[in-house]
């Protein structure tokens, strides 16, 4: 009676988990593939969750010389993929459960990438309201995949006048009312 009584005890520890958000500022996600470092954006609000293998960990852009690339400079470097492709990699990930969710879920999810010279990704965060139903319970493994998918995808034509940034980034945004329909 006892292990009985013990064997459903975790079985509802396991449940319980399963239903709470996974990303906490501060804290480290460990998956089997990769790790996730969350830290805040908006407090209690919107968090940004990075593989912690990237190595890039600023917001800002800097030139080879170190100087920081003005916030207000707009760069010429163009978008070399087509944003369907993008969501349509997103809503392939999801389960129909929590495709439905998010089609009536406020915010977004905005992806920052940093891209060599070549313009191929090399790194990117997740950046999403810390209550989302969805992303927030999005166990590290599968964010892992959604990341290996999207730096397939997430790729610029350099321009001329860019080539002098060393670490060019740029960000991408899915609006989940408007672009999961």
């Amino acid at each position: 009676m006892k292990s009985l009584l013990l064997l459903l005890l975790s079985m509802l520890a396991i449940v319980r988990l399963d239903a709470q958000e996974l990303y906490h500022p501060g804290d480290t996600t460990k998956g089997k593939n990769a790790s996730y470092y969350c830290m805040d954006v908006m407090p209690n609000r919107i968090i940004r969750v990075r593989n912690i293998q990237n190595k890039d960990t600023l917001s800002n852009m800097y030139f080879e010389d170190g100087s920081m690339v003005p916030l207000d400079r707009w760069l010429g470097s163009t978008r070399n993929y087509e944003y369907s492709e993008f969501v349509q990699a997103f809503k392939d990930a999801l389960t129909l459960q929590e495709l439905n969710q998010l089609k009536t879920a406020r915010g977004s999810l905005s992806v920052n990438v940093l891209v060599d010279k070549a313009g191929n990704a090399l790194e990117l965060d997740f950046v999403f309201r810390k209550d989302n139903p969805v992303l927030s319970k999005f166990a590290p493994d599968r964010l892992f995949q959604l990341e290996t998918k999207f730096k397939k995808i997430l790729k610029l034509n350099i321009s001329e006048s860019d080539r002098k940034i060393k670490n060019l980034k740029f960000m991408v945004v899915i609006t989940f009312m408007k672009d999961l329909k």
